[in-house]
C-alpha cells in the first residue's frame, strides 16, 4: 500500500508540474509564438521587415479563439505543447534530487531564449524599430534572432547554474528532452507560418508549403525533413548514452546542439526565405559555424579537463 501510495503522489507531482507548465506557457503566449523564427534566423531588412510583420500578424494560422476573440496561433499552442511535454520528459527522466532544478532551468531558459532573442532581433533592426518605437514590446508581431535566442537560453542556464551552484554539464544534459521538443515543433511550425521554407521543386517528394507573403507552392521538404532529422539526433544521442559512449557530462548536450547545429547549416543551402548576407554567407549560415566551432571547443575542454581530474586522482 505504501508503494501504490508513493507512486499515486509521485505521479500527481508530475501533473502538478506539466500544469504549472501550461499555465507559465498560456500567460506567456506572446513570448512562445515568438519562436516560430528561432531556427528560422528570421532577419530582414527594413523594408522587407514591416511588410513581412504585417503578414505575420494577420496571416498566422489560427488554432482557436479565446472567450473576446483573442486569437491562440498554431505555432503558439505547438511551442506551448513542446514546451510542456519536453518539461515533462525532464521531470520524468530526471532523479528526485534534480528534478526542481532541471524544471527551472528548463523554465527560465525558455524566458531567456525569448527575451535575449527578440533583443538582438530589435538591435539588428533598429532603422526600423527608431521610427517605430511601439513595435519595440509587441513580440507578438513576429521577430526573433535564432542565435540571440540560442546565446540567451545558454546564458540563462549558466547564470541558473552558478546562482544554484549546480554542475552546469550535467543540467545541460538533464534539458535535452526539452530541446528536441522544441526544436521539433519549431521546424514544424516553420512549415505551417511560412518561414525556412525549401526551393521550389517539380518532384514527386515536394510538398505543400506557404512562403512569408502567405503564397503556396511545393517546396523541398526543409522543414518535415529537420524535424526527421532532430528526431534522429535525439534517438542517436540517447542510444550512445545508454551505451556509456558519452561518459563525461555535458559531452551529449554539445553532441545534440552541435548536430542540430550541422543540420541548420545543410538547411541554410537549400532555404528560399531571405535572410541578410555578410561576405556571400546568410547570418544563419555563420550562426551555425560559429555555434560548431563554440562546441568543439567545449567538447575538447571537457574531455581535457576530465583526463586532467583522473591524473590528479
Amino acid at each position: 500500500m505504501l508503494e501504490i501510495g508513493d507512486w499515486i503522489l509521485e505521479i500527481g507531482y508530475w501533473r502538478l508540474k506539466l500544469l504549472t507548465c501550461s499555465l507559465a506557457h498560456l500567460l506567456t503566449c506572446s513570448l512562445a509564438h515568438l519562436l516560430t523564427c528561432s531556427l528560422a534566423n528570421f532577419h530582414y531588412t527594413s523594408i522587407i521587415l514591416s511588410k513581412a510583420l504585417a503578414w505575420y500578424h494577420f496571416g498566422m494560422d489560427v488554432a482557436f479563439y479565446l472567450p473576446g476573440r483573442v486569437p491562440v496561433y498554431t505555432f503558439s499552442l505547438l511551442i506551448a505543447i513542446a514546451s510542456a511535454l519536453g518539461l515533462f520528459w525532464v521531470a520524468k527522466d530526471a532523479p528526485e534530487k534534480k528534478l526542481q532544478a532541471g524544471f527551472s532551468a528548463g523554465i527560465w531558459a525558455l524566458f531567456g531564449a525569448a527575451i535575449v532573442g527578440r533583443s538582438a532581433f530589435v538591435a539588428i533592426h533598429w532603422g526600423h524599430f527608431q521610427d517605430h518605437p511601439l513595435e519595440i514590446p509587441q513580440i507578438w508581431l513576429g521577430g526573433m534572432s535564432g542565435s540571440g535566442a540560442l546565446a540567451g537560453a545558454i546564458l540563462t542556464i549558466m547564470l541558473i547554474a552558478i546562482i544554484s551552484k549546480n554542475n552546469l554539464a550535467e543540467l545541460s544534459d538533464d534539458l535535452i528532452p526539452l530541446l528536441t521538443a522544441i526544436t521539433v515543433s519549431a521546424w514544424l511550425g516553420c512549415w505551417v507560418n511560412g518561414c525556412l521554407y525549401g526551393t521550389e521543386v517539380q518532384a514527386w517528394w515536394g510538398i505543400p508549403a506557404r512562403d512569408e507573403w502567405g503564397e503556396i507552392a511545393t517546396r523541398w521538404p526543409l522543414q518535415p525533413a529537420g524535424a526527421l532529422l532532430t528526431l534522429l539526433i535525439a534517438w542517436g544521442v540517447d542510444q550512445a548514452r545508454g551505451r556509456g559512449w558519452l561518459p563525461s557530462p555535458g559531452l551529449a548536450a554539445a553532441l545534440e546542439v552541435g548536430c542540430i547545429a550541422l543540420t541548420l547549416l545543410w538547411a541554410a543551402s537549400f532555404r528560399a526565405d531571405p535572410v541578410p548576407q555578410w561576405r556571400n554567407l546568410g547570418l544563419d549560415t555563420w550562426a551555425a559555424l560559429g555555434l560548431i566551432v563554440i562546441l568543439i571547443l567545449t567538447t575538447v575542454w571537457v574531455v581535457c579537463f576530465e583526463q586532467v581530474e583522473k591524473f590528479r586522482k
